[in-house]
């Protein structure tokens, strides 16, 4: 597979997340956050909550959720973007923060989605 390919599923896997998302009652803020050290797939606010969102994406269900791919590594990759996004967006720190992950995996033809909201926390 190509990089091109690996990447348009990304794209697609991240508005798929963020509609469903939306179905659920999140207002979307930005996408495709990137930093030196790491990428945001999508922020959100719920409520008076923001939600920095990891999209996960698999073609099956082969090698495990796709939401488990979330190691420690990528968490403090997140919580560094996240922080660059809050230098660069001042205005979003009075509010409440969480991480989230949402896996996509393709299961005979459908999407079947795993929202795990409050998927871990990053301490200093």
């Amino acid at each position: 597979m190509n990089p091109f390919n690996t990447l348009t599923k990304g794209h697609v896997a991240e508005d798929l997340a963020r509609r469903y998302l939306e179905r659920h009652g999140l207002r979307f803020v930005a996408k495709q956050f990137n930093t030196k050290g790491g990428e945001l797939d999508l922020v959100m606010l719920d409520k008076d909550t923001l939600v920095f969102v990891e999209v996960r994406f698999r073609q099956t269900f082969s090698y495990g959720q796709a939401e488990e791919t979330v190691t420690y590594h990528k968490q403090r990759k997140l919580a560094f973007a996240a922080k660059c996004f809050l230098n660069r967006y001042p205005k979003w720190y009075e509010h409440y923060m969480r991480f989230d992950v949402v896996g996509i995996t393709e299961k005979h033809g459908k999407m079947v989605y795993n929202w795990i909201d409050n998927a871990f926390e990053v301490r200093s």
